[in-house]
């Protein structure tokens, strides 16, 4: 779907809201047969999203630092985890993973996106950040992203229509304009 973000800037990009008050993700969607839903995180989550990020980070840290240790990841990973813009993926009432998207009035930041293993490859994580890039196509602003340099994710970024704007030796950027 096309949106002329060019001939109404005043109406998508200044609508008068916060990043608080912008429209937030469909909470429920359909991909293939599953039905793929999201829910703010909670304390007694806060497990769960250790869990699936060690689960599916531990390999890149390992090769791009080195392990230093249990308690210094952990402390590390709490550094940067943004409670307030995260929510729970659920795929049939599930919880297969994790997003944090940070919105303002000129961009969607994908800051994370974790789906358990064994819930890879099952176009979920292409479902959701199609939602995603669906809301962004509306506000009429870009998706940012970045991820690790070493991270197959890329090729799914590329995929979806994400340009890689530069690199450094540890990490990969991304953006995707509105359509």
């Amino acid at each position: 779907m096309f949106h002329d973000c060019e001939t109404k800037p005043s109406e998508a990009r200044n609508s008068g809201t916060n990043a608080h008050d912008r429209p937030q993700p469909a909470s429920r969607m359909e991909v293939g047969v599953m039905d793929i839903s999201f829910r703010r995180v909670s304390e007694s989550d806060e497990p769960f999203v250790e869990d699936v990020y060690f689960e599916t980070q531990r390999w890149i840290i390992e090769a791009l630092f080195g392990w230093r240790g249990d308690g210094v990841e952990r402390e590390k990973f709490r550094e940067s985890y943004d409670v307030d813009n995260t929510n729970i993926i659920l795929a049939g009432g599930v919880s297969v993973g994790w997003w944090t998207v940070q919105r303002s009035t000129s961009e969607i930041h994908l800051a994370a996106i974790y789906l358990l293993s064994s819930h890879q490859g099952q176009g979920i994580g292409s479902g959701v950040i199609r939602d995603l890039m669906a809301e962004a196509d509306k506000a009429c602003v870009p998706i940012r992203l970045s991820t690790a340099a070493i991270n197959p994710a890329r090729g799914l970024y590329a995929r979806l229509g994400f340009l890689l704007t530069h690199e450094d030796r540890y990490k990969a950027y991304f953006e995707r304009k509105p359509a």
